[in-house]
């Protein structure tokens, strides 16, 4: 993640709506308590003298609050409040903010240094159970977590030399996918503008309502697909209505794959990035009709999940990356800065970051009425979106840059997509 800071702001999002207003002591002392839960969020990242690595901060007491903020009036005032950049070798790599308006809204900001999308997710359900614990007792002092940090070696380990060697298979199946045919499409941005320097950092979300998601599962049931074929089958099609490929282009897509299902209960033992990239490639064929497009993805990715589904690019570059100096790579990244991206490099991207559970999102006693996550901000050219879920509600989201894409052109796409889905209309 540190190497692709000319790519993404690297800060995930997640915005939980509370049915009250929250007791800020209260907040702000859980907050505290949860970078001694997880020692790691309580960290500075350290890229000079050495290695990269994570170092205890000294100054947790001073850094570790929680401010209160007016909730903004609207969500394109609150989607800019939200992007504004930070610097994980100075800032937090965990922060947490009360909006504050009618109701209370928690914002939790997390480095995606130390954490992905389910780690986020896993900090917020601590978060929320450190307030009831401190309700009941003031004096309440977790234990710190005393598993270490879990990397990759967790899941490829479980795998045997067979498993490895499929995962080998998947790499090269997934270089296939991506490098064949060579044609490829993406969502075109501004020339000229690229990268971190580009301004106007924000972010855009569409909710899909609890009746909408319902005919999507009644839906997906009758089609033998999950919500997630549907979801990708529609970002799909939306592209492709605004990029208007040519009809021999292949409609690729890469997603992110939460290697979690690999281990026991599906649980990381701490907060950590456990997460690896699949790739699509859902043949040419714009013009297809939703139900079409549905099939052929779904059929895909069951073939994908069949066959050590995000498993291949460690296989492949994962030793690469343990030997080679970090410093290397830093320099030879360096040394493409301002040369075109690789074709195959600027692939639509979607991400699912799942759905919560609601009742443990509880903070001071207060219920949880919504709750989702926001992806990075992507830097132009790169375009990714996500979605998450939390009750019978579903969350589009993206984060971008706007002096390089027009925020109508990302809403437009998040209408054609709901109106694409079971129970949508234009």
């Amino acid at each position: 993640m540190s190497l692709v800071g000319n790519a993404t702001d690297g800060t995930l999002h997640g915005l939980v709506e509370l049915d009250g207003k929250a007791d800020e002591e209260r907040l702000a002392r859980a907050v505290r308590l949860l970078v001694d839960t997880e020692p790691v969020l309580g960290c500075r990242f350290v890229t000079t003298g050495g290695p990269p690595r994570f170092e205890r901060r000294r100054d947790l007491d001073a850094v570790m609050v929680c401010p209160v903020e007016p909730l903004p009036p609207d969500d394109g005032a609150l989607g800019a409040r939200l992007a504004r950049a930070t610097d994980p070798t100075t800032d937090p790599l965990v922060s947490v903010t009360l909006l504050r308006g009618e109701r209370d809204v928690v914002w939790l900001r997390l480095s995606h240094l130390v954490g992905d999308g389910a780690g986020a997710r896993d900090c917020l359900y601590r978060l929320a159970t450190l307030t009831r614990a401190l309700r009941e007792d003031p004096d309440h002092r977790p234990a710190p977590n005393p598993t270490g940090r879990p990397g990759l070696a967790q899941v490829t380990r479980a795998q045997g030399i067979w498993g490895r060697l499929r995962m080998l298979r998947r790499g090269a199946r997934d270089l296939r996918s991506r490098w064949y045919p060579r044609a490829w499409w993406r969502l075109t941005t501004t020339p000229g503008v690229t990268g971190v320097a580009a301004g106007g950092r924000a972010y855009v979300w569409h909710h899909l309502g609890a009746g909408q998601v319902g005919a999507m599962r009644a839906y997906s049931r009758e089609r033998r697909a999950t919500l997630n074929d549907l979801l990708v089958a529609a970002y799909l099609r939306g592209l492709a209505r605004v990029i208007r490929p040519a009809p021999q282009v292949p409609m690729r897509l890469r997603f992110t794959v939460d290697l979690r299902r690999y281990l026991p209960g599906g649980q990381a033992s701490a907060v950590c990035n456990l997460s690896a990239f699949g790739f699509l490639n859902a043949g040419p064929g714009p013009d297809r009709t939703f139900e079409e497009v549905v099939d052929r993805v779904s059929a895909e990715m069951r073939g994908l999940k069949a066959d050590c589904l995000g498993l291949g690019e460690s296989a492949l570059f994962g030793p690469l990356a343990a030997a080679v100096p970090h410093a290397w790579m830093e320099r030879a990244l360096r040394a493409q800065e301002g040369l075109p991206p690789a074709p195959e490099l600027l692939t639509p991207t979607i991400t699912n970051f799942g759905a919560f559970r609601p009742d443990e999102l509880a903070v001071d006693g207060l219920r949880a009425r919504s709750a989702f996550l926001l992806p990075p901000v992507m830097f132009p050219p790169g375009f990714a979106i996500a979605a998450s879920g939390c009750a019978e509600g579903i969350t589009l989201s993206a984060g971008f840059c706007e002096s390089a894409l027009a925020r109508r052109r990302v809403e437009r796409l998040f209408g054609r997509m709901a109106a694409d889905l079971p129970g949508g209309a234009e």
